[in-house]
């Protein structure tokens, strides 16, 4: 186990021990500030989309090239 991964095992397992209202409350706080609430947006949302399809580089490079040619 990595340090990293050793660290957020200890968070999660402290967190798990927290009451519901108290989890909110942990919640809420990290959605206080900006830049934490966008990297918890973004980790939602990729854990969201982990089972889509995904898309080759080509096709998205070849649509990009559409969209800035028009």
């Amino acid at each position: 186990m990595t340090k990293s991964q050793a660290i957020s095992e200890v968070f999660v397992t402290a967190f798990q021990a927290l009451s519901k209202q108290e989890r909110l409350s942990v919640l809420e706080r990290l959605f206080v500030s900006k830049e934490l609430e966008d990297d918890v947006s973004d980790i939602i949302l990729a854990w969201q989309r982990r089972k889509e399809k995904a898309i080759p580089y080509e096709r998205v490079h070849n649509e990009i090239k559409k969209v800035c040619r028009a």
